[in-house]
């Protein structure tokens, strides 16, 4: 959800400074000043994905002693759901 307002929302605004002040027409003030928040939410969610892939795909199979190659070709599989997600919620 915060890659999705980040991708959505924040990007397409135009905030650049003309002179002395900040370009209104395109700049939604509210949005900008979320922005701190969806970015330390996106920061920490993607830390916790990144931890369970690491669990999940080396540490439980090299506990078990499994073969690391098939546990690791799926990992791109993992942000799948995510992204299918992303598009549906985009439609």
């Amino acid at each position: 959800m915060c890659i999705r307002w980040f991708i959505t929302q924040y990007l397409p605004m135009d905030c650049t400074p003309t002179g002395t002040t900040v370009n209104s027409t395109g700049c939604d003030r509210d949005t900008y000043e979320d922005e701190p928040f969806y970015l330390f939410c996106a920061a920490i969610s993607g830390l916790v994905v990144l931890a369970m892939i690491l669990v999940v795909d080396v540490l439980m199979p090299r506990q078990e002693r499994w073969r690391m190659g098939i546990w690791l070709g799926m990992v791109p599989l993992v942000p799948v759901p995510f992204l299918a997600g992303l598009a549906l919620g985009l439609f």
